[in-house]
């Protein structure tokens, strides 16, 4: 378990300042968290297949200019300022 000198070396590397029942509570709550992270890596993955990430998970880039042409116009209409079809507004830079 972690003791509350390591606890406090650890607020101050992450320049946190801590109250007293934080400094109380969290020796436990990270040791638990330390915990399952040993769990975690002691899992066995050998036979886990390491190609997921070819997945594509996201939408297609597809343009739809027919589909939401009645929001488009709401939109458009509840701007205060429109220039040559397009959104105007204020510089911020």
């Amino acid at each position: 378990m972690l003791s509350r000198e390591d606890i406090e070396h650890l607020a101050t590397l992450a320049r946190l300042e801590l109250t007293e029942q934080e400094k109380e509570v969290f020796p436990k709550q990270l040791s638990d968290v330390v915990g399952f992270i040993k769990a975690v890596t002691e899992i066995e993955t050998t036979d886990v297949a390491r190609d997921f990430t070819n997945v594509n998970t996201m939408r297609d880039d597809v343009a739809r200019t027919k589909d939401n042409a009645e929001e488009r116009e709401r939109i458009m209409g509840e701007m205060p300022e429109i220039e040559k079809d397009l959104l105007k507004v204020p510089k911020i830079l």
